[in-house]
């Protein structure tokens, strides 16, 4: 899954679904306020009926507003104080369960104004990056019927020109830490005949070539215990003199 990363007004974006957060009793901050005065007043209506408070991980998707760009609007409530990681991670994979049940083939998300406890722009963006990266992960090597390709493929990520700077760099980093995740998830799924202590040190050989930074020691069956066990732990030496 694609994830980029723009500074520009929501609004002016042509999406398949644009989410917008909403408040504590029914608060619209200035995106979704934004929003509401190009669709006439939908956004109000739609609160006014109460199918949404605001309350923390409620969401209500909302289709052809008037006047906008977007094909859908996903409402995010996201309470009335600051939310904490753990919140912020839960709506985030709220939305993304909710995006990838969809048509449509990108969102973007202006959530830039939610708060979240302790949180700078940078720490709340890899935040919710490595959340969307994550629900992105799909095991099927050994199917013999792949799942059909999903038709979410891109999400955009809207902050200020201020915070541009830090929310790439979340994104990038959240992209590595991804990438290792993946590959730790990809050889726990793998059968241990696959997986094999050969097949794990070809692998890391492989990864020391390709990252310069990287020092790479593989140990076989001849010299791990005492160049990795007894050499960090030295009553282990002593251990097996006495039992052997």
């Amino acid at each position: 899954m694609e994830l980029v990363v723009k500074s520009v007004n929501p609004e002016t974006l042509k999406t398949a679904t644009l989410v917008v957060a909403v408040g504590e009793n029914r608060a619209l901050g200035k995106i979704a306020s934004k929003l509401d005065e190009l669709s006439g007043g939908a956004i109000s209506a739609v609160l006014k009926r109460g199918d949404i408070t605001g309350k923390a991980g409620q969401s209500l998707l909302l289709h052809s507003l008037p006047n906008l760009k977007a094909e859908r609007v996903l409402l995010l409530g996201t309470g009335a104080d600051a939310m904490g990681d753990r919140a912020w991670r839960k709506a985030i994979a709220g939305v993304i369960g909710t995006l990838k049940n969809l048509g449509g083939a990108d969102a973007v998300l202006a959530l830039d104004e939610v708060e979240v406890k302790q949180r700078d722009a940078y720490a709340k963006a890899r935040l919710a990056a490595e959340t969307l990266l994550d629900a992105g992960y799909v095991f099927d090597r050994y199917k013999s019927t792949k799942a059909e390709p999903r038709a979410l493929q891109k999400l955009t990520l809207v902050t200020t020109k201020s915070n541009s700077a830090a929310v790439e760099r979340a994104v990038s980093e959240a992209r590595a830490i991804n990438m290792g995740t993946t590959l730790a998830r990809d050889l726990g799924n793998l059968p241990p005949n696959v997986c094999t202590p050969v097949f794990l040190g070809e692998l890391a050989n492989k990864l020391g070539k390709e990252h310069k930074g990287l020092k790479v020691e593989v140990l076989d069956e001849k010299n791990s215990l005492n160049s990795a066990w007894v050499h960090s732990w030295p009553w282990a030496k002593a251990a097996i003199t006495r039992l052997g």
